[in-house]
């Protein structure tokens, strides 16, 4: 696999990490800004939401447009958007920068997995998808978890800077890296392509559904941690890297059987194993304080 695909991941990591590294330490937001902690996570969604209408838009923007800037323009934008929201003074305009964010996240997420197909031949692609997404593996393993680290022993700003600093990591790969990728010739589709099409839209329900389980635990991880077991911050870290220890395997059997034309069957057994893992949250968080089992987190 060229080196060039593990560089394009660390869009992913950079995403990943700040979209994330504050998750555990939503209390300490929510306390410094005087706002609720349900208030503290919308900032989560602020990006997220922005992203997922702002994506196909982005996509169709920049469809005839050489990759490699557009991404290196976005990674640059979200930079320095997280740098700001460490200085943030107010609900509002960290809010606002959330937003802005879910934006340049739109642009970068349009062209990251296209720009890895691009890199290698068609019988690859599974595991150069599998690569790439990887990095939000590694922000989940790495970025989120010492997000935490750093916030509980910095301040919640930090996290914000902590993520600023692996987006411009993310830069300097991107652009000492990966070569410049020219857009795909041809006819573009259309949204009405889109909407028509069954089987399309099966997979985007399927992935929406996904992410919106996870994402709705991830989110709110830290204050249920702390709450549950009294751990804050590398408390709350270390329990987060389970869930990138799981992503982790997820993510490598998912490319090799997609590669091999059996993704059905792997998409059934993602969805059980997530299932039964999201359920078993519950009982976990029922346990006495200080017992919680690890054995959902890694799942």
């Amino acid at each position: 696999m060229p080196f060039a695909l593990f560089a394009l991941a660390t869009i992913n990591v950079a995403v990943g990490t700040q979209g994330f590294a504050f998750a555990g330490v939503l209390a300490d937001i929510a306390r410094d800004l005087g706002i609720s902690i349900g208030q503290a996570g919308f900032i989560v969604g602020a990006s997220s939401i922005t992203f997922a209408i702002g994506a196909p838009l982005a996509a169709s923007l920049v469809a005839n447009v050489e990759r490699r800037p557009v991404i290196l323009a976005s990674l640059v934008a979200l930079t320095v958007i997280n740098a700001l929201c460490g200085v943030a003074e107010t609900y509002p305009a960290l809010v606002l920068l959330r937003v802005a964010s879910g934006i340049a996240m739109a642009f970068i997420g349009a062209l990251a997995t296209v720009a890895a197909a691009a890199l290698v031949p068609l019988e690859m692609r599974g595991r150069a998808f599998a690569i790439v997404m990887g990095g939000l593996t590694v922000a989940f393993v790495a970025g989120v978890p010492i997000g935490s680290v750093v916030g509980g022993a910095f301040g919640w700003r930090a996290t914000f800077w902590l993520s600023a600093a692996v987006c411009a990591m993310s830069v300097g790969l991107i652009a000492v890296s990966v070569p410049p990728i020219a857009p795909v010739a041809g006819p573009r589709p259309q949204i009405s392509d889109v909407t028509r099409n069954r089987a399309l839209l099966r997979v985007l329900s399927l992935t929406l559904m996904a992410f919106a389980a996870t994402f709705a635990v991830i989110s709110f991880i830290g204050p249920v941690v702390t709450r549950t077991t009294g751990a804050t911050g590398a408390g709350v870290g270390a329990l987060q890297i389970f869930i990138g220890l799981g992503s982790m395997a997820g993510l490598a059997i998912g490319g090799i059987l997609s590669d091999r034309g059996k993704g059905r069957p792997a998409q059934l057994a993602a969805f059980s194993v997530m299932a039964l893992s999201l359920a078993a949250y519950s009982p976990a968080l029922a346990a006495p304080t200080g017992s919680v089992p690890t054995l959902p987190w890694v799942l």
